[in-house]
């Protein structure tokens, strides 16, 4: 394998930025229809968080800013291009990268994905208890009520912890029917799930929504929370999505003739 040229890696985040781009624009899925507001699903983290596994932080802060702005100039949503909208889309394409060497340097999801465990479990847990707090029966967002009745509170917790074993199940299965790929020689797919994960719940997650919360000039920590959780919620399913999707496209880019980024040059010394 080569090292990656500056031309080279500029050339693939433009191929990015354009797939990125269109995914987030015209293949989005809002949620708010089947009660979970202030989300939509797209596959346009998923390409950000490559671009940060392959080329670096770097870049993956470069094709993650891109998205959002030229994004925004060719679909307006909600007004003009607002900076601060970006902070959660550049922190996907900076953090996987930094999570992972240090969730690699560290080893503690060499074997079992101790950490990625831990963390479903407590944002599981925080779902459950807010959910059901006294405060949580509805929240106006400018002329529109958001009511959460009981069934409604019952399926974001049965939707949590389902979603948080299904996590768990679909790593291991991930992992067996990546037994023999090339993948396993360069990466550690636990640390690519937690290190997915981490950047949502710690950083996607808290960011997106404070900004959500400030924009929207609504009052009380509630509705902070509401969108917190809203978001938090999303989380489980977009990240394994994206777990999926970097697994399969980090074992392609192993077919190029260029180091990834995160595969070390003294490794690749002693193996190829």
């Amino acid at each position: 394998m080569k090292k990656m040229s500056l031309l080279y890696k500029i050339t693939f985040s433009a191929i990015l930025v354009a797939v990125s781009t269109i995914l987030s624009r015209f293949f989005s899925i809002p949620l708010y229809s089947i009660g979970i507001p202030f989300v939509k699903i797209s596959l346009a983290t998923s390409v950000i968080m490559f671009a940060s596994f392959y080329l670096g932080p770097v870049f993956g802060f470069i094709v993650g800013f891109l998205e959002d702005l030229l994004g925004s100039l060719i679909v307006q949503q909600g007004g003009a291009y607002n900076p601060i909208y970006s902070i959660s889309v550049v922190l996907g394409g900076l953090m996987p990268y930094f999570l992972y060497k240090l969730f690699n340097l560290i080893k503690l999801e060499k074997k079992f994905p101790l950490t990625l465990t831990i963390s479903l479990t407590l944002v599981s847990t925080f779902i459950t208890i807010f959910c059901f707090h006294p405060s949580l029966g509805y929240v106006k967002s400018g002329g529109t009520i958001i009511t959460f009745d009981t069934w409604l509170k019952v399926l974001l917790t049965t939707l949590s912890w389902g979603l948080s074993i299904a996590f768990v199940i679909g790593l291991f299965f991930i992992k067996k029917y990546a037994k023999n790929l090339k993948i396993n020689k360069y990466y550690n797919i636990n640390v690519i799930a937690t290190s997915i994960f981490l950047t949502y719940i710690l950083f996607k997650v808290p960011a997106s929504s404070l900004v959500f919360y400030l924009m929207a000039h609504e009052a009380g920590f509630v509705y902070f929370l509401i969108i917190f959780g809203s978001r938090l919620l999303s989380a489980f399913l977009t990240a394994f999505v994206d777990l999926v999707i970097n697994v399969a496209a980090l074992n392609v880019s192993l077919r190029f003739s260029f180091k990834g980024s995160l595969i070390p040059k003294t490794y690749l010394e002693a193996n190829e």
